[in-house]
């Protein structure tokens, strides 16, 4: 199948042996498979990629993704990123949106028709190439990027476009993703949090302690419904969707 290539010190033509022992190390740190970690994999269809050590989920990963189901208009992405996605990232702007595309377009990611109308200008309909479906591959198979904030991450990017990649792949990313939280919640959870200060006392002060607690107390909740969250994709994925996709 397409799974990625552990690199080795023979491959002097790709990366020097240190870096690849590097790599090795950081992948013991944070606790993934070394194979996850990979900088190599071969796409069905394309070429070898390099792989990345780790990447973010830019605009053009966002647009790849949607091309992957659907052509679609600039437009057509604006409505989804103001409507379904709209908790998925920042508000983007239309004409944001028409300058990245054309971007990926002159690079190679997106190809387009354009569509005659007549008294409205030409309407450009875009589909996602064969480099374009690489470069979101390279993402999709790229280990997680562990943010201290939870809702930075890009898990949830990842679950929705799991189907491009191996079932095997997304479970070891929610479970690197829900080990690194759990280790979270066992190191700050019971931390002492008492507020000391030199010019508050007494009510005043039991009050501050009072808010801090509660502030506390809403952000564990937070965690803990992520936690709850990520160990129900992870049983989706172990379970469920193998009957999905037999």
């Amino acid at each position: 199948g397409n799974k990625p290539a552990v690199p080795t010190e023979s491959r002097s033509s790709w990366f020097p042996a240190w870096y690849v022992r590097l790599l090795g190390i950081v992948a013991r740190r944070l606790q993934i498979d070394h194979a996850a970690i990979c900088l190599h994999r071969t796409v069905a269809c394309g070429p070898i990629q390099k792989r990345r050590l780790f990447m973010k989920a830019k605009l053009e990963h966002y647009i790849l993704g949607l091309l992957t189901i659907n052509p679609l208009t600039g437009y057509d992405v604006k409505k989804y990123l103001d409507t379904e996605g709209r908790f998925a990232r920042k508000r983007t702007a239309l004409s944001q949106i028409y300058t990245t595309l054309k971007r990926m377009a002159e690079n190679g990611l997106v190809t387009f028709e354009e569509e005659l109308r007549e008294g409205k200008a030409d309407l450009k309909i875009y589909s996602i190439t064969q480099a374009g479906r690489d470069e979101l591959l390279n993402l999709l198979y790229s280990p997680v990027q562990q943010t201290f904030r939870y809702n930075e991450s890009s898990i949830f990017f990842r679950v929705r476009y799991a189907f491009l990649v191996e079932r095997a792949v997304i479970v070891q990313q929610l479970k690197t993703e829900l080990s690194f939280r759990q280790e979270q919640i066992a190191q700050f959870r019971h931390r002492d949090r008492t507020i000391e200060s030199q010019l508050l006392a007494g009510d005043q002060l039991a009050y501050v302690q009072a808010i801090s607690n509660e502030l506390h107390q809403c952000g564990a909740e937070g965690m803990d419904l992520y936690v709850a969250q990520l160990e129900k994709l992870l049983a989706f994925f172990e379970e469920e969707a193998e009957s999905l996709i037999a």
